[in-house]
C-alpha cells in the first residue's frame, strides 16, 4: 500500500472509534487501533439472539 493509501485507512479506523466513543487514538499504530475498534464492536454483539449463540 502507499503512504497516502495507508493514511485513508488509518484515518477511517480512528472516524469508527470515535463514533463508538473511543478518543484514545493519540500514538497507537494502525495495528492497535484496528484492534481495539474490532473488541469494542465484538463487545456489542448481543449473544441472546438465535444467530449468534456460537459466541
Amino acid at each position: 500500500m502507499k503512504v497516502s493509501e495507508l493514511n485513508l485507512v488509518e484515518n477511517h479506523v480512528i472516524e469508527q472509534l470515535h463514533k463508538e466513543g473511543y478518543m484514545e487514538t493519540e500514538g497507537k499504530s494502525e495495528q492497535e487501533l484496528k484492534q481495539t475498534l474490532a473488541k469494542i464492536r465484538a463487545m456489542k454483539v448481543k449473544i441472546e439472539s438465535d444467530s449468534n449463540h456460537y459466541f
